[in-house]
C-alpha cells in the first residue's frame, strides 16, 4: 500500500510524496481494472463454466473487476478478513478506543435537526427536543438523511439533488437476507458456494432470482454453538423501497410475505443439499425495511453509492458545505461504493480538513 502522510509539515510529506512516486507504474493497471467491467473480463475464458462463472458474479448485474480485485488484494496482503465474533467486535473495539480517548456516546438519542445560526453549524436538535451546542458538527450519518432532514433541504444544490435522483450515481443494491440456524453440522459443505434453481424464484417486490448464493457458517463458535451450523442467503434487490414501504403501511403483510419468501429459500436450498426443514431451530429474515430500520440507510443501501461507469471518479458528497462554517460530513456514501476501507480512508481525511481549518497538528 502507498505510504500514509503522517504529518503535515513541508519535509515529511514532501519526502513522501516522492516515495508514492514509485507507485505510478500500477495506474495504468488501476485503469485498465477498472473499465472493465466482470462481463467482459468472462468473454476472454475459453472455458464455459468460467465465462458463466465470472457473468454471474453480481447476479447478471455488470460490475467493475476492480470491484472484485481489491477486496482479493486486501485477503492477500492479511489486511482484511472475517473477525471472530462478527461486526459486533469491531464495533466494540472502535467503542472502546473511542472512550479511551476521552470520547463521550449518547445512546437512545435520535437528532432531529443540525442547529445553523448565521450560516454555522452550532449544535443539534434531539427528538425529545433536548439540544446539544458544539464547535464543530461532525455528521457520518446516512447521505439522504443528513442533507434533506437534518440539515432541512436549505442547503440543496444541482448536485445534490441529482444524486438525490440517482442521476449521477445508483444507489447501492439493497439485500434480503435469511439466516437459518440448523441442529447439525454441515461443515462438509463449502463454506461459499451458487446454484442454479430449476424453477425461478420471484421475490413479492418483484425482483426475480435465477440462483442462490449460499454461505455455511461454522467456524466461529461465537456465533455459532459448536456441532450446529448457520446456513445464509443474501439476496441483492434493487426495489428496497418496497419492503420499506410495506412495512409502514401493512405491517401485519410485510411479515407474512417475507415468511413466505423464506419458506421458498428454504426449499430451494432442501433441494440442493437435502431436506433441513426438520433440523431448523433458528430463522431470521432481514429485508429492507430491517436495513434502513437499524442503519438508517437510504433506501435500505447496504453501501451507499454503486460504482458506475467511471470506478475512479469521487461522489459530490464533499466533505463540508461552503454554506455552513464548521459542518462537515464523512461517511460511505462519501465514494461510491462504500465498505469499511472506504470509511475508514474518509474518516482520516476529514479529521484533516478539520485540523487545517482549525490550524490544529493532525497526528495520525
Amino acid at each position: 500500500m502507498p505510504p500514509i502522510d503522517k504529518k503535515q509539515s513541508l519535509f515529511p510529506t514532501l519526502f513522501n510524496n516522492l516515495k508514492k512516486i514509485k507507485y505510478l507504474e500500477i495506474l495504468p493497471i488501476v485503469y485498465k481494472w477498472s473499465r472493465q467491467t466482470n462481463v467482459d473480463f468472462a468473454q476472454k475464458f475459453k472455458s464455459p463454466f468460467l465465462r458463466e462463472a465470472f457473468s454471474l458474479l453480481y447476479d447478471d448485474e455488470k460490475v467493475k473487476m476492480l470491484v472484485f480485485a481489491l477486496p482479493l488484494a486486501y485477503f492477500d496482503n492479511k489486511s482484511a478478513g472475517c473477525p471472530i465474533g462478527g461486526s459486533l467486535i469491531i464495533a466494540k473495539k472502535l467503542e472502546e478506543k473511542y472512550i479511551s480517548l476521552g470520547g463521550k456516546i449518547n445512546f437512545n438519542a435520535d437528532v432531529k435537526k443540525i442547529i445553523v445560526d448565521k450560516n454555522k453549524a452550532i449544535g443539534l436538535i434531539y427528538n425529545n427536543e433536548q439540544i446539544s451546542n458544539s464547535n464543530i458538527v461532525l455528521s457520518t450519518a446516512d447521505w439522504h438523511f443528513t442533507f434533506f432532514n437534518l440539515l432541512n433541504k436549505e442547503y440543496r444544490n444541482k448536485d445534490t439533488d441529482e444524486l438525490s435522483k440517482s442521476k449521477k450515481y445508483e444507489v447501492f443494491f439493497s439485500s434480503m437476507l435469511f439466516s437459518i440456524g440448523i441442529k447439525k453440522d454441515l461443515g462438509y459443505l463449502p463454506h461459499f458456494f451458487r446454484f442454479p434453481l430449476k424453477k425461478e424464484i420471484v421475490s413479492p417486490d418483484g425482483t426475480i432470482y435465477k440462483r442462490l448464493e449460499i454461505e455455511i457458517s461454522n467456524f466461529d463458535e461465537v456465533i455459532v454453538p459448536k456441532g450446529k451450523t448457520l446456513i445464509s442467503v443474501n439476496l441483492y434487490t434493487k426495489n428496497g423501497d418496497y419492503w420499506i414501504n410495506l412495512r409502514r403501511t401493512d405491517f401485519e403483510l410485510y411479515n407474512k410475505l417475507k415468511n413466505d419468501f423464506c419458506n421458498l429459500i428454504i426449499d430451494a436450498i432442501g433441494a440442493y443439499i437435502g431436506k433441513i426443514k426438520d433440523d431448523i431451530d433458528m430463522i431470521d429474515v432481514a429485508t429492507p425495511a430491517t436495513i434502513q430500520r437499524y442503519t438508517n440507510s437510504w433506501k435500505g443501501s447496504t453501501q451507499g453509492w454503486l460504482p458506475s461507469k467511471n470506478f475512479l471518479s469521487s461522489t459530490t458528497c464533499a466533505f463540508n458545505l461552503k454554506e455552513v462554517k464548521n459542518f462537515y460530513y464523512s461517511s460511505h456514501w462519501s465514494t461510491a461504493g462504500g465498505g469499511l476501507p472506504v470509511v475508514i480512508k474518509n474518516s482520516r481525511e476529514v479529521t484533516k480538513l478539520i485540523c487545517k481549518n482549525n490550524k490544529l497538528k493532525f497526528i495520525f
